[in-house]
């Protein structure tokens, strides 16, 4: 992979990548999560085989174990919808990378042309560079994790927050990568750095999902988390970001079914 090294996910993934890579690492949780300070430790394990023969990413621990898990707070639900968005927009790239394959083989019966391909292309790098990377990741980043480090409680050096910040790094350098790639047009190349984002961010959205975005709607006070709201809708008017839902919505129309 870029860094020269794959995260790895402790269990089963339900979905996982087509490259093996030489060293793997699992967040582990040290102790009951439950109510106390958690423990957070990185351990350097070996690689694990799914059933399909491949490897997944980075698991975080399940902090709600024993208890029901929080609901998602009013002030976190626009990352909600965001994640929503983003996850229609990798199932159709899935069958975006389907059509790519079968319109380079010839067999498409002139259903898709490699320049409308390549077009449409474009279009998914630039949702991920605006929507994804430009806005969704920039509230992650700049605003969500730092109030978890300094009013939540989280620890910097370990825990979910510089695992999130890696794979948001790494995700940026996928789509760095799709970019060149738009004006190559390396079919080989294309399929694989495209399917390699959609399985890092698919595993990425369920762990801000199911542990982060509960996490922190129960540790974060009402004023933090009102706060953060407000911080959000400052960076939301950076981008149009109903230009770039309409964009996924219509890729979604397009490519949602290919390949089902």
């Amino acid at each position: 992979f870029f860094s020269g090294q794959m995260l790895c996910r402790a269990h089963a993934c339900r979905r996982t990548f087509r490259v093996p890579a030489p060293r793997w690492i699992r967040l582990l949780c040290q102790g009951s999560c439950a109510g106390g300070a958690q423990d957070w430790r990185w351990q350097l394990c070996a690689p694990r085989r799914t059933a399909h023969g491949r490897c997944g990413y980075a698991t975080l621990c399940n902090p709600f174990v024993g208890r029901e898990v929080p609901p998602v707070c009013a002030e976190m639900q626009s990352l909600v919808h965001e994640h929503e968005v983003i996850s229609e927009v990798l199932e159709s790239l899935e069958g975006f990378l389907v059509a790519i394959k079968i319109c380079a083989d010839g067999d498409g019966d002139g259903q898709w042309t490699w320049d409308a391909m390549m077009q449409d292309l474009e279009g998914v790098v630039q949702f991920m560079e605006q929507y994804v990377d430009g806005m969704h990741h920039v509230k992650e980043d700049n605003i969500l994790f730092q109030a978890m480090l300094q009013d939540g409680g989280f620890p910097k050096a370990q825990g979910p927050v510089p695992v999130l910040v890696r794979e948001h790094a790494l995700m940026k350098d996928l789509t760095k990568a799709l970019r060149e790639l738009r004006k190559s047009a390396d079919v080989n190349d294309i399929l694989r750095i495209g399917t390699r984002y959609v399985d890092l961010m698919e595993q990425h959205i369920e762990k801000e999902s199911s542990v982060v975005l509960p996490l922190v709607s129960e540790k974060l006070s009402a004023a933090v988390l009102m706060n953060l709201a407000e911080r959000f809708k400052e960076v939301e008017t950076r981008y149009d970001c109903k230009a770039l839902e309409t964009f996924a919505y219509e890729f979604s129309k397009k490519y949602g079914a290919v390949g089902a």
